[in-house]
């Protein structure tokens, strides 16, 4: 059974947020996905993804993303199991992105 979608926003140090992301993003929780990245981006240049705790992200994902790297400055964490998919979708071309194990 996948693991329930939850969100959390928190503060950063720089002044940024953090969006902390945990089970699976996929057509079923898009829209709270993207309502979430819409809040922390709010009043604020940067935000930082928290991808370790996501097991599965789909293609409405991804274009999620990407929409938001066009006006804001976004950086993403994520585990080594989603590192294909951020590389060959080209998200780690517009988004600075950190791979931990």
């Amino acid at each position: 059974m996948p693991t329930a979608f939850t969100t959390s926003l928190s503060e950063a140090p720089d002044g940024g947020r953090v969006l902390t992301l945990t089970g699976e993003i996929d057509l079923t929780n898009a829209e709270e996905f993207r309502a979430a990245l819409a809040a922390a981006v709010r009043g604020t240049g940067s935000v930082t993804v928290d991808l370790t705790r996501i097991d599965y992200l789909d293609s409405s994902a991804l274009s999620t993303l990407f929409a938001c790297t066009e006006d804001h400055d976004v950086r993403i964490v994520a585990p080594s199991l989603l590192s294909r998919v951020l590389r060959v979708s080209g998200l780690t071309e517009v988004a600075t992105v950190t791979i931990v194990d």
